[in-house]
């Protein structure tokens, strides 16, 4: 399955409920406080809202179209939001907010590469194999918003990002190789960045602490630690210190184990290289 964390498929509706509130908001002559106190709703939680950091409660919408006379469009907009995310794991939405909120991001991936860094024809490749009865424009969708939100790597001050990716992760053709090598390349540029740490957990270093499967560890501004996991249809965002602090422990092994952020750079442009030699006529079946 595709990292359906990551895939945040209401986003584009997000973006445009923001934006249409911000415009009805400023042609009624109204500041975010004088909103805030004609729906009883903070006027700093608006504005959050309004820049797509926040999700948008059935409460707020209704509230919102009495107050600017809009007829129920943002109604209406809030359910589609909610129809659209339904597809992934309970939970997301939660983790979606506390990410757009976190001053550092810590990921571990064994199976697939993580989707801040993934490029538009690998996403896609991902999206078409593991949601096989979604339409074409369906699919277009979810890369478009994997896209959007990778936009957090372009903040004035983005989060600290560091990445444990397990080499099957390299390995694995997702859309063939010439998709695999620009896709590899693209996480090498990304390496080089400050604030982004991507190291390499090879196939040598037999078990690790990652294998029982994927997680990311979230820090907030207010000195708050989180962790996430997720299945299929489920997913579990975790705030018990004791039970953070379980899963800080497992990533602080897999820092410790997997190469240095020299030598994955070398071992991702050594992986990006192979796959630049295969042939074309390689790519995996139902890519061509």
């Amino acid at each position: 399955m595709p990292q359906t964390r990551e895939s945040d498929r209401g986003a584009p509706l997000l973006a445009f409920f923001g934006t249409e509130l911000r415009r009805r908001r400023a042609a009624a002559g109204l500041s975010l406080e004088d909103l805030g106190a004609k729906i009883s709703f903070s006027g700093s939680l608006i504005g959050k809202v309004e820049t797509g950091e926040r999700m948008p409660s059935p409460d707020l919408a209704r509230a919102c179209d009495e107050a600017l006379g809009t007829d129920g469009i943002f109604a209406r907009l809030c359910k589609a939001i909610k129809e659209e995310i339904r597809a992934y794991p309970s939970g997301f939405p939660e983790f979606l907010d506390k990410e757009r909120e976190a001053t550092s991001i810590c990921e571990f991936d064994v199976l697939y590469l993580p989707g801040l860094l993934q490029t538009e024809d690998y996403a896609r490749a991902l999206f078409r194999a593991g949601r096989p009865r979604d339409s074409n424009d369906e699919v277009d969708q979810l890369v478009a918003a994997r896209l959007e939100r990778q936009q957090i790597l372009d903040r004035s001050k983005p989060p600290m990002l560091w990445f444990v990716i397990d080499e099957a992760a390299l390995r694995r053709p997702v859309g063939g190789p010439a998709v695999m090598a620009a896709q590899l390349g693209h996480i090498a540029r990304l390496a080089e960045r400050p604030g982004v740490v991507i190291q390499v957990m090879p196939f040598a270093t037999g078990a690790h602490a990652g294998l029982l499967g994927t997680f990311t560890l979230l820090s907030l501004g207010d000195g708050t630690d989180l962790a996430y996991t997720e299945s299929v249809t489920v997913s579990q965002l975790i705030e018990r210190p004791e039970d953070v602090a379980e899963f800080a422990l497992a990533y602080d092994m897999l820092r410790i184990e997997a190469l240095s952020r020299e030598a994955s750079l070398e071992f991702i442009r050594t992986v990006q290289g192979e796959y630049e030699r295969e042939p074309q006529s390689s790519r995996v079946a139902g890519e061509q």
